[in-house]
């Protein structure tokens, strides 16, 4: 079995999200793209936010949805939009 040398070891970062009330960083390319959701397409939000509003409809999602689309959906105003 080959093993990683100290360094290796040290320079190795385990993905992980921190989340602030001022800011969002992450560490390691699995948490960036991750964290890269929570600041969705702010067009397509309200691209989004027009069709619920012109259609009247709710938005039902499970929980282990996808993130991209989580972080989308997030951005709804829920004050107006309550269903989603």
């Amino acid at each position: 079995f080959r093993t990683l040398s100290n360094h290796a070891l040290k320079s190795a970062s385990f993905p992980s999200i921190s989340i602030t009330s001022t800011n969002v960083s992450a560490q390691g390319s699995f948490a960036e793209t991750q964290a890269s959701f929570m600041k969705p397409d702010h067009e397509l939000t309200m691209r989004i936010q027009k069709l619920i509003h012109k259609n009247n409809i709710g938005i039902v999602a499970h929980f282990y949805m996808d993130a991209e689309l989580q972080g989308t959906l997030g951005r709804i105003e829920s004050e107006k939009f309550p269903l989603v």
